[in-house]
């Protein structure tokens, strides 16, 4: 992983993952069941970008990736880590089930210029199983907001348990704006934290222990 993000910064100055263009969940025991697939194991595609190399493929949300150039995936973080070491437009063959019967299609991976995640737990144990990035107010896929993205949640995981989902802006922390990652790092130093949080045109307060 460090030579391949090494090689990158030596050829193009910054780091470019690959792009699927899906959100992802690990399949849990529920997943599976709700499925019909006897492996608990894999990445359930929850929705794809309009335009992506998913999309392009024929990709559908409901559908479990298992693998990807042979290589078997067991979970959502396999499945980003997978994608995000091979280059922008490298075709990739991705195995997955649909509808219980197994499917293959070969996608061309788009672009991703990284921005700095951060696991939650990092922050605040009680976020365990959530991903953070700063939220862009020109994008709206990355929040359309001023924040901080919940990139992705692990069902099942305290983070969910305590109602966060992906896709969720961060804009308080205690009472206090937050803008970016950074900020929220600095202001969450007790053991209790209130997130202000805008969910759609929602807003929502959530206490953390």
């Amino acid at each position: 992983m460090v030579k391949a993000v090494m090689d990158q910064l030596l050829e193009f100055g910054e780091v470019r993952r690959g792009l699927l263009g899906v959100n992802i969940y690990t399949v849990t025991p529920d997943i599976a069941e709700a499925y019909g697939v006897e492996e608990i194991q894999g990445a359930l595609v929850s929705q794809v970008v309009p335009g992506s190399a998913a999309d392009e493929a024929g990709i559908e949300a409901g559908d479990i990736i298992t693998k990807v150039n042979d290589e078997t995936i067991k979970s959502a973080t396999e499945l980003r880590n997978a994608i995000g070491l091979l280059r922008v437009e490298e075709k990739v063959r991705i195995e997955f089930v649909r509808d219980g019967k197994s499917r293959s299609t070969t996608a061309t991976l788009g672009m991703q210029i990284v921005e700095e995640q951060v696991a939650a737990a990092d922050i605040h144990p009680g976020l365990q199983g959530a991903e953070l990035a700063d939220a862009d107010p020109a994008n709206p896929e990355r929040g359309g907001m001023s924040g901080v993205l919940v990139v992705s949640v692990e069902p099942g995981s305290p983070a969910q348990q305590r109602q966060l989902r992906g896709g969720d802006v961060i804009v308080a922390v205690n009472r206090q704006r937050v803008a970016s990652v950074a900020e929220f790092r600095e202001i969450a130093g007790g053991d209790a934290l209130l997130l202000s949080i805008r969910r759609g045109n929602a807003t929502l307060f959530l206490p953390i222990r």
